[in-house]
């Protein structure tokens, strides 16, 4: 192991073995981990790779199901939270003067929220992030803002269903409809704070784990914590 890195090194013959290697043929490796100690399907932690031996060209990755899955998951997250629920936001705060403001902020969250839970389901029918014990800290915690996030964020258009109506005094609102207003803004606000750094951990978990940056998905973590903080600002 050097700097973090466990380096494996073997050699063998081309001729060698029930399966013959040929120099100028792709040859693919196979490579996965796990937490146990004997030899089982590792659903978790595996992948694939192409290599030409005499050297003409270079490495090429080969997608398996599970990085997909992580790829998939990703994608649609940033959509949703990266880009559609900030943008419903933005436009809850500055276009109240457009008479199609409010049907322009339910469906931009509606879409957002579709996205956020589609790449949910996938996180909770194929990642074990919520295992303490087999996760690593920075997986685990984006596990757990994930959750908190997601409830929150579900927790929206409930909340914008049931809301009490405004009086013609907006001046002089129910006591109902102020806690309401209060309810639903803040819940918005805590899910876009949150959903900053639990993006930022899933661009850093996905680089360690498959190697890949992602400079568009910085600039979608920087978006949702911008709109975080415009809408905060709107309490001033």
């Amino acid at each position: 192991v050097v700097d973090g890195y466990l380096r494996l090194e073997f050699r063998r013959r081309l001729d060698s073995g029930r399966v013959g290697l040929s120099a100028s043929a792709p040859l693919i490796l196979l490579w996965s981990i796990g937490s146990q100690e004997r030899l089982s399907y590792h659903e978790r932690g595996s992948g694939a790779y192409t290599i030409v031996l005499d050297g003409r060209a270079g490495v090429k990755i080969l997608r398996s199901k599970q990085q997909k899955k992580k790829l998939a998951h990703g994608v649609l997250m940033l959509v949703g939270w990266g880009f559609l629920l900030p943008l419903g936001v933005i436009v809850a705060r500055f276009m109240k003067r457009q008479p199609t403001w409010l049907y322009m902020h339910i469906g931009i969250q509606s879409m957002g929220t579709v996205f956020a839970v589609a790449g949910w389901w996938i996180a909770l029918e194929n990642f074990n992030a919520l295992d303490a014990q087999h996760s690593t800290p920075r997986a685990f915690a984006h596990g757990v803002l994930g959750v908190c996030v997601m409830v929150l964020g579900l927790l929206q258009p409930i909340n914008g269903f049931l809301r009490p109506h405004k009086t013609a005094d907006t001046k002089k609102q129910k006591p109902l409809r102020v806690a309401w207003e209060w309810l639903h803004k803040g819940a918005g606000w805590l899910a876009l704070l949150g959903a900053a750094p639990t993006l930022w951990l899933g661009i850093k978990i996905f680089d360690e784990q498959e190697g890949y940056e992602f400079p568009l998905a910085n600039g979608a973590f920087i978006g949702s914590y911008v709109a975080a903080m415009t809408a905060i600002g709107g309490l001033a």
